[in-house]
């Protein structure tokens, strides 16, 4: 019979909501949770926007790159 298998700690890595580019376009996923009174924007984290349907360049969702598609919201 085969020796059991070990599986290491499972480790995630998400966007900074704080860091990524999105946090204020104007074609962001602008869905909101509320959670123990408090509101978090966890749209802006997702890989997809009103632009990126499919899927957004990691660069912009994790090492802080600027995106061409870019816009100000309220400009």
């Amino acid at each position: 019979m085969a020796d059991k298998r070990e599986f290491d700690d499972m480790r995630m890595t998400f966007p900074d909501p704080k860091k990524v580019v999105c946090k204020d376009c104007a074609y962001r996923d602008k869905t909101t949770v509320t959670y123990k009174g408090k509101t978090e924007e966890v749209g802006i984290t997702r890989c997809t926007c009103l632009k990126y349907i499919h899927s957004k360049p990691l660069g912009i969702l994790f090492r802080g790159e600027s995106c061409e598609l870019y816009k100000k919201d309220g400009s």
